[in-house]
C-alpha cells in the first residue's frame, strides 16, 4: 500500500487489508483502496439522492480530481487521484469530509444499516464485499452473503453470450485503431494510443454483455491484435502510397511496400521498430482488461465477508 494511504489510515485509526484501508468516517462506513489511483467507496445507501449527489461531486466542488461516480444499492463510491500519489493522499480527508457532509444534507442518515435501513446496534458487524466495506446488523450481513452466493452461482451456470461479446470487442479494438490511425495521420506513431485499443475491446465486450470469464481474455486479445495490425499494414501501405505518388512511381503499393522491407535495411527496421511498439502496447491494453478480470474472479471467490 502507498505509504501515504497508510499513515491516513493509520491516523484515522483505520484497519488495512491488502491495498484496502478502511473504517468509519463521520459515522459513514468507508474503504480507499490504492491502485493507479485512489478508489473511495462510502458502504451507505443514498436511494433517490443519487443524481444529486453525483453532481455534487462531479462540479468540482470537492477541490480535488476526482470522478467515475458509480451507486448500487449498498453503497456509492468515485477515483480520487493528483499529480502524486502523495498530493492525492493530502486530499483525501478533506474530501471524504466534504462528502460526509453533503450525505447529512440529504439526509443519509449516519451509523444506519444500508440493507434494513434501521439504527445499527451493538449487533452491528463489518461486511466486506470485494474492496466496499459496510456496518451492518448480522442477521442481514447473512442474508446478504447468502444472496451473492446464489447470485454467483447463477451467473456461471448462465450460458455465455459470446456473440454479441466478441461484437463488442471488435467495435472497441476498431475505435481504439481509430484514434490510433488519427495520430499516425498527424504524423506520429504512439504505443500510447495503442493501449486504448486493447482497454476499449474489453470495456465494449462487457458494455456488450460478453460473459466475465476465460473466453474473454481470449476474445478482447484475439480482437485487439489482428485490428491492430490490420491498422498498422494499412498505415504502412499509405505512407507508401503516398511517397511513390510525390515521386511519380507507379504500381501497387502492397507490392512495393513487401519489396521495400526485403530489400531496404533502413525502412524495415524502422517499420519492425514501429511493429513491435505497438504490439507491446496494445498488448498492455489487454493487461488492464486481464487484470479486471482477475480481480474480479478473486472477489466472487471470497464473496461476503462478515467480521463479527
Amino acid at each position: 500500500m502507498n505509504k501515504h494511504l497508510q499513515a491516513f489510515a493509520e491516523k484515522q485509526g483505520w484497519k488495512i487489508d491488502g491495498k484496502t484501508a478502511y473504517g468509519m468516517f463521520c459515522g459513514y462506513p468507508v474503504s480507499v483502496t490504492d491502485g493507479l489511483v485512489f478508489v473511495v467507496a462510502f458502504g451507505c445507501s443514498i436511494k433517490e439522492n443519487a443524481a444529486e449527489l453525483k453532481a455534487f461531486i462531479n462540479k468540482k466542488n470537492l477541490n480535488a480530481i476526482v470522478g467515475n461516480f458509480v451507486v448500487d444499492g449498498q453503497a456509492f463510491g468515485f477515483t480520487l487521484s493528483g499529480w502524486t500519489a502523495k498530493s492525492a493522499a493530502e486530499k483525501l480527508e478533506g474530501v471524504l469530509q466534504k462528502v460526509a457532509e453533503k450525505l447529512r444534507e440529504l439526509g443519509v442518515e449516519e451509523n444506519v444499516c444500508p440493507l434494513c435501513f434501521e439504527p445499527l446496534g451493538e449487533d452491528a458487524v463489518g461486511v466486506h464485499v470485494g474492496a466496499i466495506y459496510y456496518k451492518a446488523h448480522e442477521k442481514c450481513a447473512e442474508v446478504l452473503k447468502g444472496e451473492y452466493a446464489e447470485t454467483t452461482k447463477k451467473q456461471d451456470a448462465a450460458p455465455g453470450n459470446y456473440l454479441y461479446g466478441a461484437l463488442g470487442a471488435v467495435l472497441g479494438a476498431l475505435a481504439g485503431c481509430t484514434a490510433w490511425v488519427v495520430v499516425y495521420a498527424i504524423g506520429f506513431i504512439s504505443g500510447w494510443v495503442a493501449v486504448l485499443i486493447g482497454f476499449l475491446s474489453g470495456l465494449l465486450y462487457d458494455k456488450f454483455g460478453g460473459k466475465n470469464n476465460a473466453p474473454k481474455i481470449v476474445i478482447v486479445v484475439a480482437a485487439s491484435m489482428i485490428c491492430m495490425l490490420l491498422s498498422f499494414f494499412g498505415c504502412m501501405v499509405v505512407t507508401v502510397k503516398i511517397a511513390m505518388a510525390s515521386q511519380g512511381i507507379g504500381g501497387d503499393a502492397v507490392i512495393m511496400f513487401f519489396d521495400l522491407l526485403k530489400t531496404n535495411e533502413e525502412f524495415s527496421r524502422a517499420v519492425l521498430g514501429d511493429f513491435l511498439m505497438s504490439v507491446v502496447f496494445g498488448l498492455l491494453g489487454c493487461g488492464y482488461t486481464v487484470y479486471a478480470f482477475v480481480r474480479s474472479k478473486k472477489a466472487e471467490k471470497v464473496g461476503v465477508v462478515v467480521d463479527k
